[in-house]
């Protein structure tokens, strides 16, 4: 994570994160002239495997807060405030969320990403899960003809190590392409009581009928062993980087075991998928006598399908289906409640080009086997007041279904009141804005308002979720990108409230996102910086919650082949947290560092 001054990220110049959706594009390529406003291309100022995780990457580059619970655990997506109903998806395949509706970016090795796109509100396309967002994480598969493969190291602090490989080619002269990827990471972890280690395999396996049309199989296996260090009740101010590392106690260890499968067909007019996956948790209080009473030894299981056609100009129709099961030992409160539910949905969308006016209504109706139908709909509508320049409006419903564990809650021994009456949790959003071409910089501001009915979060002592009557969140977006030259400079900032129906904060939502990114090329060398602030709403009786972050670092390639990279982040040395709980505030690292090998073979 790298959070900054807001003064430095106006003088830095950071890209963005606009409206309903972003595209993080490794490779970078221009974005067509005239595309909906909402859709925004960027491209990183580094490379992606001198980023630490997916989720500091998704910071820097898309302003999207990402919440952990210190160097090395759980990563979940924040989209205007929430992380409950936002979707991800790699390769095709939906992430299966944990029993309480989030789920974890860390297992996904960020030296496998080719692209990510983040959408964000309501996404009828996306079905359940999709109320807030959806992240779509592409990662690299072959090129027709082309053989490459990668292999690189990495040492950091901590003791952090990782090494990756990856290999994508065409077998023989057939239309099969293939792509492969294994990392392994593997760190000492900043405090005591937290190291961890993580294994990845992934693979893809694609038929090409034509340049238009390719069948894909892909899969992917993840595994982490993780030390679960407890908060501190160290009050933040008095954090120097050793009293908050040796007060942390043993708490939990957590066995993850990932597993993603899924098969594609896709061409312009149509397009089918079909996937599985499974996350399973194994958590033990490290102090309870073998076997622990309070051990949970769960999964989720998704099993989920789709598909589209567009084949009429301008029109998309298609229907999806998503089965969720929980299953294995876990410790309920208050008694069962059912573990498994099924979700059908069907949606429209259709885009309308009159001249300079482009409007797109999207519908989507949904049956949820524990709550009934719903309906709900978007409507963008934008005015093209040049091929750079428009002023656009965006409207839309979302609807999220409580999940199995926020009906049952437990929390990894800890039992905790269930609530199976929770209500469905409803969203209305309006976005506006305008962008434009400016002194060679292209710039985007937009407003948005999100209301909320029924709200599912946390009662004020974490101890049962409960449905908000009434909540809001309301923000302003302004972000420009420049790329002259051998600079390229991205500035973002989002200022935003989050709030309950008596116009109180929701406490641990951001108010403030900014960032900024620089990057130089010399010769060879390419200099980047990074630098970010965010202000989060405190817990009650805590008067402040905000951090900055710099860092900088450098890139050097030896012809076309080797690369050597480092980095230094959280120079200043900042001490901070990104989530606060009842157990107390969970410390971020202070500077660390990261060299970085890469050697491109049969390239």
């Amino acid at each position: 994570m790298k959070k900054v001054v807001l003064s430095a990220v106006f003088c830095t110049l950071f890209l963005h994160a606009f409206p309903s959706e972003i595209q993080i594009l490794l490779s970078g390529r221009p974005a067509a002239e005239n595309a909906p406003a909402t859709i925004t291309e960027v491209q990183t100022v580094k490379p992606a495997d001198s980023y630490d995780s997916v989720g500091d990457l998704l910071e820097t580059a898309a302003q999207i807060f990402v919440k952990d619970n210190g160097f090395g655990t759980a990563q979940t997506v924040f989209i205007k405030g929430q992380n409950k109903g936002v979707l991800i998806i790699v390769d095709g395949v939906r992430l299966p969320q944990d029993s309480t509706g989030m789920t974890d970016i860390s297992n996904i090795p960020v030296e496998t990403i080719e692209s990510i796109k983040i959408l964000e509100g309501p996404q009828v396309e996306y079905g359940p899960s999709a109320s807030n967002g959806v992240v779509i994480i592409k990662t690299k598969t072959a090129q027709e003809g082309v053989t490459k493969g990668t292999a690189g190291i990495s040492y950091g602090s901590f003791n952090t190590a990782n090494a990756a490989f990856e290999i994508t080619g065409n077998i023989a002269k057939t239309p099969l392409s293939y792509a492969f990827n294994a990392a392994q990471l593997s760190s000492g972890g900043f405090r005591e009581n937290s190291a961890f280690d993580r294994n990845n395999y992934s693979g893809s396996l694609a038929y090409n009928f034509n340049k238009e049309s390719r069948l894909i199989l892909s899969s992917s296996y993840n595994q982490n062993h993780l030390r679960l260090s407890g908060g501190t009740n160290i009050a933040p101010d008095e954090w120097n980087g050793h009293k908050e590392r040796a007060a942390s106690t043993p708490n939990d260890w957590m066995k993850q075991d990932l597993v993603n499968s899924g098969l594609a067909f896709e061409n312009p007019d149509f397009f089918a998928n079909a996937g599985y996956s499974q996350n399973r948790f194994r958590v033990y209080n490290e102090n309870a006598a073998w076997p622990p009473s309070t051990y949970d030894d769960y999964s989720v299981h998704n099993v989920s399908g789709g598909v589209s056609y567009r084949g009429v100009e301008n029109f998309v129709i298609g229907a999806d289906y998503l089965f969720t099961q929980l299953s294995g030992e876990i410790n309920w409160a208050n008694g069962d409640t059912k573990k498994a539910e099924s979700n059908y949905g069907a949606f429209a969308k259709y885009s309308l080009n009159l001249g300079k006016l482009l409007l797109r209504p999207a519908v989507r109706a949904e049956y949820n086997s524990m709550y009934d139908e719903t309906f709900t709909g978007t409507l963008l509508a934008q005015f093209n007041l040049t091929k750079k320049d428009a002023v656009f409006a965006e409207i839309g419903q979302g609807s999220r279904t409580p999940t199995i564990g926020e009906r049952g809650y437990f929390s990894w021994g800890s039992l905790v009141t269930a609530n199976p009456d929770l209500k469905r949790e409803k969203t209305k959003i309006i976005e506006y804005g305008l962008k434009a071409n400016l002194l060679k910089t292209d710039w985007k501001i937009s407003g948005y308002y999100v209301k909320y009915d029924d709200m599912i979060d946390f009662n004020d002592t974490w101890t049962e979720y409960v449905n908000i009557k009434k909540a809001a969140t309301k923000g302003l977006k302004i972000s420009a990108a420049t790329s002259a030259g051998i600079f390229d400079n991205y500035m973002g900032v989002d200022f935003s409230k989050n709030l309950d129906g008596g116009g109180k904060k929701i406490y641990g939502r951001p108010e403030i996102l900014a960032s900024a990114n620089t990057g130089v090329k010399i010769g060879r060398a390419r200099i980047f910086h990074t630098a970010d602030i965010a202000k989060m709403t405190p817990p009650a009786g805590k008067s402040s919650w905000r951090w900055v972050n710099l860092g900088i670092g450098a890139e050097y390639k030896f012809g076309g082949a080797l690369s050597l990279t480092a980095s230094l982040d959280n120079y200043l040395n900042k001490y901070y947290t990104k989530n606060w709980s009842s157990q107390g505030a969970y410390p971020e690292p202070g500077r660390t560092f990261k060299l970085g090998m890469k050697y491109n073979f049969w390239n």
